[in-house]
């Protein structure tokens, strides 16, 4: 499942690495696993994209991207609410 950025203080922010040039982020908590997004080297850069596909920024650095998400997650707004019709 995805966790807006919003709500992603209370927990540390984990990273895995599946491959050479990208790292996933998550959080778990008591019973289950959020994903926040990655961070992907592309040309030389750190492209962070949070859990939407939204591009949080291109950065020089793995640790300054990394970095972005715990920024993005101090100033992000709550996700709002989606009303669902039955079909």
């Amino acid at each position: 499942m995805v966790r807006p950025l919003s709500e992603a203080l209370a927990l540390p922010i984990e990273w895995a690495r599946p491959s050479d040039d990208l790292w996933v982020a998550t959080q778990v908590d008591t019973d289950r696993t959020w994903f926040l997004g990655f961070v992907e080297l592309v040309n030389g850069e750190h492209l962070a994209v949070d859990g939407y596909g939204d591009l949080v920024g291109r950065f020089s650095s793995l640790e300054v991207a990394q970095r972005a998400f715990a920024d993005a997650a101090a100033t992000a707004e709550a996700e709002p609410e989606v009303a669902l019709e039955a079909a």
